[in-house]
Order: structure tokens, then sequence, then C-alpha cells
């Protein structure tokens, strides 16, 4: 059979009974007609929905019927699971508010039958009835007075699936008509039959005029939106699934690649580690279908919880803008390094994830904290980590710092991995300078000495930034057999000539270059230029070049002892060799809050 393009969906009723905000993102309905969105990821995806009122009390007996239109037209590798069988389904069923909507049949509060004829409530599957397919009318009734839950197919009973405990739920709370639905279309009928299955039930809508309806749930005037900012392991998805279990009656949508894996299971059952289909290859699907479901979001009005990492302040800013009318809390997750490598193995040994390092490193060398009524468009900025306050600030702080010097250290040592013809040319003047702000490698001096060299590299800025925000300055071996490294806070000294090592940079004769400013904070003195023939090595300061029309400026480091000249041959090819270096300004000072 040839599947055409779906036509549009009929005017929606305006006192419909199932409406798109009540339902999962991705459930597409007018109140009649409803399908799930398949195309890529979003075909693996159980999308579900429930009706904005239920039925309630001891007495009365009501029915809806489901028609199964059509199987949605997916490709083998969008719908990709254990078998074909899973690629196109439906679960019908009743639910009470708070219950996930994309959970019918697994969770506490909910019961459902399914086309692959098995029954689930709780998370706990059994077989029951007929498979059901294109073409088909299920009926779900409900009996209050005997609490009795029942399904027929094609107008004939499959008997009672489940008489609800009463200990277990109180039907005053009402029970919610529930669809989920996997890559195919189906109709519902909530005010006619179109089945004969249950003669004497009467549709749901019915309940409304009998009294026996619990009331339609208001519009949410006043959308929230939670985004929590954190790096993997921080403690979100965490302090998520509580805050969620606190506050059901809000029934927060979460928009995070966990959320759709958990929407990705096939019979109860996580994909990840069940069916071949590893968390690597997942992800990338996860994250373009969060993509998506970030477009239709800030058209429905309710309350959503977004469960990224969201440490990248422009990505922040650019996505936010969508949310106009919602109020907007940021709440920040901030840990010792200690504590989220631990976690990291923690999660790894029990989940199999693990976020690769260079990634994490990539985001602790871009996380900056949001400001309350800041550019982000936050109301309120709330810490709920481990560290809060000025403490989460400094942690930010060092850790991207520290990021950045081992994003710099894996790519020297890439460079120094890949074949070349011989040291890498360094650029000159304004190309040099254009070149760092940019956020492009940037080479210091490379020179050679009789086999020892002195290098000073600056670390491309990461995610645009230029590199002249001084992440890192590397110093290898200088001729002499001095060297230095320098960083942009707090640095690590290295030995010198003099054997001096501190924080900051020492100079040839192992003075420390730090001066005290007081106030809590340190300022580094960096000079602009050095002499390589004192065997001290060549550096750059971070993002500067020879610029047009710079003067030549050779300054010694402030405060410093002079500098012991350095002897011998190899002192003598390093002086006969190095480069001039030129910078506009005689020194850069680099503040760093002392921790």
């Amino acid at each position: 059979r040839v599947h055409r393009p779906m036509a549009s969906l009929p005017a929606a009723k305006a006192d419909r009974v199932l409406i798109e905000d009540d339902c999962d993102l991705s459930f597409q309905t007018n109140g009649t007609f409803c399908y799930p969105l398949y195309e890529g990821g979003l075909a693996k995806m159980w999308a579900g929905g429930r009706s904005n009122f239920g039925v309630c009390g001891e007495r009365g007996r009501f029915v809806f019927d489901v028609r199964i239109v059509r199987h949605l037209p997916v490709s083998a590798d969008s719908a990709s699971a254990a078998s074909k069988d899973t690629t196109h389904l439906c679960r019908v069923g009743w639910s009470v508010l708070g219950t996930p909507t994309h959970n019918l049949g697994e969770s506490k509060h909910s019961w459902g039958f399914g086309g692959t004829a098995r029954k689930s409530h709780a998370g706990k599957f059994e077989s029951y009835g007929e498979t059901y397919r294109e073409g088909d009318v299920v009926s779900c009734a409900i009996d209050l007075g005997m609490r009795h839950l029942l399904f027929a197919k094609n107008g004939v009973s499959l008997g009672c699936a489940y008489a609800i405990d009463p200990a277990e739920i109180d039907t005053e709370q009402g029970l919610f008509p529930h669809l989920l639905l996997k890559n195919v279309q189906v109709e519902v009928a909530f005010d006619v039959r179109l089945s004969e299955a249950f003669p004497g039930f009467s549709p749901v809508q019915q309940a409304v005029a009998d009294g026996a309806a619990t009331p339609r749930r208001a519009p949410v005037s006043d959308p929230e939106l939670l985004m929590l900012i954190g790096l993997p392991a921080s403690g979100k998805t965490t302090w998520a699934e509580k805050h969620l279990k606190e506050n059901p009656n809000k029934e927060y949508y979460v928009l995070s690649t966990n959320a759709i894996l958990e929407r990705m299971k096939v019979a109860g059952l996580l994909r990840t580690g069940n069916y071949a289909e590893r968390f690597e290859q997942l992800m990338p699907e996860a994250s373009a279908v969060l993509e998506k479901l970030l477009e239709i979001a800030p058209t429905r009005r309710r309350h959503y919880l977004w469960d990224q990492t969201n440490v990248y302040p422009s990505a922040r800013r650019r996505k936010l803008t969508r949310f106009d009318g919602f109020v907007k809390t940021a709440v920040c997750f901030v840990c010792t390094a200690q504590t989220l490598e631990e976690r990291a193995r923690k999660r790894e040994s029990l989940e199999g994830k693990r976020v690769p390092e260079e990634a994490v490193k990539a985001m602790a060398a871009n996380f900056y904290l949001p400001k309350p009524k800041g550019s982000d468009g936050f109301v309120e900025v709330r810490f709920e980590g481990e560290l809060h306050g000025g403490g989460a600030e400094l942690q930010v702080e060092a850790d991207r710092v520290a990021a950045g010097m081992w994003l710099a250290r894996q790519r020297k040592r890439k460079a120094e991995t890949e074949p070349a013809d011989g040291p890498p040319t360094a650029p000159t003047g304004a190309a040099h300078a254009t070149s760092q702000m940019a956020g492009y490698d940037a080479w210091g001096s490379y020179l050679t000495a009789g086999g020892v060299g002195a290098f000073a590299g600056m670390l491309p800025g990461m995610g645009g930034l230029p590199a002249m925000r001084g992440y890192e300055a590397l110093g290898a071996a200088a001729a002499g057999g001095v060297g230095w490294g320098m960083g942009a806070a707090p640095a690590l000294g290295i030995a010198a000539a003099g054997g001096g090592v501190g924080w900051g940079m020492e100079a040839a004769a192992g003075v420390s270059a730090v001066c005290d400013r007081g106030g809590g904070s340190r300022s580094f003195l960096l000079p602009a230029t050095v002499d390589a023939a004192a065997g001290v090595g060549a550096l750059w300061p971070a993002g500067v070049g020879a610029l047009p029309n710079a003067s030549p400026a050779a300054v010694s480091v402030p405060n410093a002892s002079p500098a012991p000249a350095a002897t011998g041959p190899t002192a003598a090819a390093a002086a006969q060799h190095a480069p001039p270096i030129v910078a506009p300004a005689p020194f850069i000072e680099l503040a760093v809050r002392q921790g």
C-alpha cells in the first residue's frame, strides 16, 4: 500500500477532551485524531497523551474507543529495534494525574493494554487478550462501582484486566483516559461509540453531565522553566527526579537526552544494554530529537524542567530567547573535581555511560555561571549542588583554567605526533596576532640549540573564544636547560635556572614575579619580551602579536633579581637562533582570585 503524507487534522472542538498542552511534545492531536512525530530518532520514541478530565466517584460505567487508523511510514534505520513487531505500537488505558504521559502501564498508578496482547501495571507486563493492528477498534471501559478495568477488541470483550485495590487508589481523585503511541495514527472517541462492546456503558464525556467527572484542568497561566546548569555527574538528574516527586501536580515536562532514551523503551526495557544499541549510538539520535522538542516546547503552555549541562553562555541565551512569557529559573550544580570523578565512575559501572574526558574538559573550559536578572533572563539563580555561592564561583573558575591547561597539553601532544618535515614556522607580525585573535593555534617561538628547544604556545580559544583569554602558555625546556610554565591563574611555576619553584612564573634567577596586591588577589606581571640568550626561553603574551606600528619593547621582569647570564655552547646557540620578539605593550597583568 502506498502511504501518502498525512492530511491536515480536522478543526479542533472548543470543549475537546484531549489537548496538546497535556500531552508529550511529540504527541500531535486535534482531540479526535492523534499521532506521534516519527522522523529520524522520533520513530523509536513513545508519545503519550492524557485527557484533561477524568471519571471519579463510586458509581458509573464509562468507556472510550480507539480505532487504529494506520501505521506511519518509517524507515528501517529510524525504527531499528529488537524486531519489526515493536516498530508500530499502541497502548491504551487509564492513569491518574502526576503519572508521566510516556509511562502508561509502567508506573504505580497507570494501567494499560498494548497491541502485542499484553497488559501492564507498575512495570509488570502479562499476557492478556489478543493483538490488534490497523483497522481494529479497541474499547477501554471502567466500572467505578466494581472498580474494574476492562478492554474489548472489535466489539468483543476480552474480560476484566484489573480490579483496582481500594487501598491502592481513591477513585475520587479520578482516572483519566490515556493513550501511548509509537508510529501509529489513531482516532479516539470520547462522546460517541465506535464499537458495540460493553452495552450499558456510557461514553466518557457523559460523565461530565452525570457529575462523575473531575473538573477540567485549567490552562497554565505562568509556565515555569527550570534550567539545570552544571557539568556531567554534578547531580542534576538526581535533583530533578527528587523535585518531580515533590511537585507531582505541576507535571513538569523534562527536556533531556535521558528522558528521550527513557521514551525509547521496548516493552519496558531501555534499549541501552538490552538490544545491542549502545549508548554511544543512541546519543546522537537523542540529541537531534531534543533539538526538535526544544522547538516545540515554547508553543505549549506547561512547566518545563530542562536537564542538560547548559554551561555555554551563548547557547543558553540563544535557546532561552524562545521561551518568551515563561518564568525562568537557573538551578546551578557545582562540585569538586574529586566528586565529579567518583560519580562518573559510579555511573559508568551502573549504566555503562561515560562522557568522554575531552568533552567534559571542553565544557569546563567554557563554563560560566549565570547572573540573576542578567542577559540570560533568569529571575532567580539557585545553587543545589555540593558548592554554593562564592565557593561555587571559585571552583568554576579553577576548573575552567585547569581544563584549558589540559586541553592545551592534549593539543600539543597531538601536534607532536603528527608527521612534519621540521619544526613549525612561527607566524609573525599582524598575521600572528590575527591568528590568535581568531582562536587558532599560535606558536610563540621555536628555537633549536644543540637538540634542546624552547617552545611557548597558546591554547586556541575554546568554543570560539579568542586565545587572548590566556588559558595557558606552554613552556618547554629552554636552550640553557631553563624552562617555565605560565597559565592564566593560578599558574604552575616550573624550575628555573636558580632552582626556584612557585606559582606565577619564575624568572631566570628563580625569583617570583608575583606581586601581592592585597585584597585577596594577586597580579602576575608577565614580560612582553624575554631575552632568549639568557637561557630563559621565548614567550609570547597570550593573544598579543606584533601589530602594525607597534614599537619594540624589551622589558625585564619587575621586582626580580638580575638574571644570571647563561653560559656554554647551548646558550650561545640559543642566542644565535632566537628570533626577536616584539609586543605592543611592556607587560600584561592577569589578576587572579586567591581561593
